[in-house]
């Protein structure tokens, strides 16, 4: 009993450690190509990497990825791994797309596909920067880390409390300058209207008095009344008539 329990042990731990190298052996799946003509192969999928080799015409090469669109391929040449364009490596395994270049076949094949995080063999191309590089402690002008604010900075689209956008008014609002039906300023009379007139005033001037026709050393009689003489001379003269 006992030699059968460790014989089922065994078995199982040999069928875990199956289970956990077959998907390694899929991902390192490679396939066979023959290069159609002198053919370079780079440190990168790009024309700006660094020549690591060159493949012979009709050189066999191990292919084991590409990129997007198939443009280019991971290879193996004789141990040296390398980046090479997929339009002049030709299939080289059995079935209908043998002969055919990669670029176009590689669908159809199953080639897998990588599309970030390519692996560089060698040096990097010079002046190479990843996307979004940018080195530390260059800045553009005017530029503020996030959170850092200015005393009184209002982001894009702030508003302060009561703020109305052009266009919204309240109730009852009018904009200076604004002048109801009928207003009319002072200084503008309708037509036929007449200006009034100044107030005029009340206390009339003195006239002058007139000069007496009395000579300066004139004395009126005694008994005689002032002012009166000249009536009264008037009235005897009438008496005698």
């Amino acid at each position: 009993m006992q030699a059968l329990s460790v014989g089922r042990i065994c078995a199982g731990l040999l069928l875990f450690v199956m289970a956990q190298l077959a998907p390694t052996e899929v991902a390192q799946a490679a396939y066979q190509a023959t290069a159609s003509t002198n053919l370079n192969y780079r440190a990168g999928p790009g024309t700006n990497y660094q020549v690591v080799g060159t493949i012979p015409q009709g050189g066999l090469v191990t292919v084991y990825q590409c990129s997007e669109s198939y443009n280019w391929c991971d290879i193996d040449y004789a141990g040296s791994r390398g980046w090479a364009s997929s339009k002049y490596l030709t299939y080289a395994g059995s079935g209908t797309y043998y002969g055919r270049p990669l670029l176009s076949t590689g669908v159809y094949i199953g080639l897998p596909l990588i599309r970030y995080n390519y692996p560089i063999y060698g040096l990097r191309p010079p002046h190479y920067r990843p996307p979004n590089y940018r080195p530390p402690g260059n800045r553009p002008p005017g530029f503020r880390p996030p959170g850092n604010r200015p005393p009184g900075y209002r982001p894009p689209g702030h508003r302060p409390p009561g703020f109305r956008p052009p266009g919204n008014r309240p109730p009852g609002f009018r904009p200076p300058g604004h002048r109801p039906p009928g207003f009319r300023p002072p200084g503008n009379r309708p037509p036929g209207a007449r200006p009034q007139r100044p107030n005029r005033p009340t206390v009339r001037p003195t006239r002058p008095s007139r000069p007496s026709a009395r000579p300066p050393n004139f004395r009126p009689r005694p008994g005689a009344r002032p002012g009166g003489g000249h009536r009264g001379g008037h009235k005897g003269k009438g008496r005698g008539r």
